[in-house]
């Protein structure tokens, strides 16, 4: 066999295996150009149906629907100047909705407090009838290991017209 070949069958069969644990692991992956992936993971506790619609400057992630006790996840590569921020928006029911930054690169970070960015690669929230909680945790460390979850924002309430 050419040992380029068999050079390239090693590769892939050694990036499947990695690919393999990360994901089993939740250990940071490392992209082909040397970048860490980082992710946002949004679990719906509502007890119905939430619609998540997130973006940045450059891509729009569609809208999606999340059913109750399940999660949302979306995953990227920072840029390295520290400009990245991801914006969600939530609608639950037909009455209450929220948006705002659930991303902030070192550049951009407002409020560090209440949303994930500067220094980490994973990001946890959790909606509920309250509202909305980000495990600091895993904002701190990037590793998602013990939760320490702690209230960011509110549902916002359309009023009705009558």
């Amino acid at each position: 066999m050419d040992s380029r070949k068999e050079f390239g069958n090693k590769f892939w069969s050694c990036l499947i295996v990695a690919s393999a644990i990360a994901c089993i692991t939740g250990r940071l992956i490392i992209t082909a150009q040397g970048a860490p992936l980082s992710s946002v993971t949004i679990w719906n506790y509502v007890g119905d149906q939430i619609l998540v619609h997130c973006h940045d400057q450059f891509t729009d992630l569609e809208q999606q629907k999340v059913p109750h006790a399940t999660d949302y996840v979306f995953t990227f590569i920072q840029n390295p100047d520290g400009t990245t921020m991801y914006t969600c928006s939530f609608v639950w029911g037909l009455n209450k909705s929220q948006e705002f930054p659930v991303w902030e690169g070192d550049k951009v970070q407002s409020n560090p407090v209440k949303n994930c960015g500067a220094g980490s690669f994973k990001c946890l929230y959790k909606v509920t009838k309250d509202g909305f909680y980000m495990d600091s945790a895993a904002a701190s460390s990037g590793s998602g290991g013990l939760s320490n979850w702690f209230f960011i924002n509110l549902w916002a309430v359309k009023s009705r017209v009558k």
